[in-house]
C-alpha cells in the first residue's frame, strides 16, 4: 500500500522518527525493544521507505540509511571529525562508584546521555519544525517558532557542553580518558561549540547504528 501524504503529515512522520531514533539508549527490556523497532517500522512504511514494516532487515535498513541522510544534512559546515564522543570512557563514568553517594556517577552518566540524545534530536528536527511552521503561512508565527527553537537548541547545547566539561574534569581526576578529548589542559569550553555539537550527533546517530546491530 502507498500512503499519499500531504507535507505537514510527511514532516510529522520525519519527526516522530527522530523521536523513536532518539530513545535508543533508554530502552531497558527487550519488550521496549521490540516495541521500538516495530514503531519504527510502521513510520517507514508510512513514509513509503519500506514495503513490509514487520521485515526488521530491510526496517534497520531503511533506518541506518535514513539516519546517515539526516546526520549528513544537520552537520553543519565543519569538520565532521573534529572530536568524537568516547564510548568506552562514556561507559566507565557510568561504572565509577562514589563512596558518599554509589548512585552518583551513574546518575550523572544517565542524564549526560539524555542530554545528547535530546540535542541532537533537536538539532535532527529542527529544520522540519520549521518548514512545518512555513506551512501555515503566518510570517509572525515562524518567527516566533524559529525564535523558540533556536532558543531551545542554545539551552540544550549549553548544557551538553558543561555536562561534557564535568564529565572530563571526573575522568581526569579518575585517570580515565576524556569523554570528548579536545586535547591536553583544554576544557570542553575552550573549543568552538559546533564542533562539540557535531561530535554529539555523530554519536548518536552511531549508537543508532551500533544498537541496531544487536536484532
Amino acid at each position: 500500500m502507498t500512503y499519499k501524504l500531504t507535507e505537514t503529515q510527511k514532516i510529522n512522520l520525519y519527526i516522530r522518527l527522530n523521536k523513536l531514533n532518539s530513545k535508543i539508549k533508554s530502552l531497558s527490556t527487550d519488550e521496549e525493544w521490540i516495541n521500538n523497532r516495530k514503531q519504527i517500522g510502521e513510520v517507514l512504511y508510512q513514509l513509503n521507505l519500506v514495503e513490509d514494516p514487520t521485515d526488521m532487515n530491510e526496517v534497520e535498513k531503511a533506518n541506518s540509511d535514513y539516519i546517515r541522510k539526516r546526520t549528513k544534512s544537520v552537520i553543519q559546515n565543519r569538520p565532521m571529525a573534529a572530536y568524537f564522543i568516547n564510548q568506552k570512557a562514556l561507559d566507565e563514568l557510568g561504572n565509577l562508584v562514589d563512596e558518599e553517594d554509589e548512585n552518583y556517577y551513574s546518575d550523572f552518566h544517565d542524564m549526560l546521555i539524555n542530554d545528547m540524545a535530546e540535542y541532537a534530536t533537536i538539532v535532527r528536527d529542527f529544520d522540519l519544525k520549521l518548514a512545518k511552521a512555513k506551512e501555515a503561512n503566518d510570517m509572525n508565527y515562524y518567527r516566533e517558532e524559529y525564535a523558540r527553537l533556536d532558543n531551545a537548541r542554545r539551552r540544550q547545547h549549553d548544557a551538553v557542553i558543561a555536562s561534557l566539561a564535568a564529565a572530563n574534569r571526573i575522568n581526569e581526576s579518575e585517570g580515565l580518558e576524556p569523554v570528548i578529548d579536545v586535547g591536553d589542559s583544554r576544557s570542553v569550553h575552550d573549543v568552538h561549540r559546533t564542533d562539540v555539537g557535531n561530535a554529539v550527533i555523530s554519536w548518536l546517530a552511531e549508537t543508532n547504528y551500533q544498537d541496531a546491530q544487536g536484532l
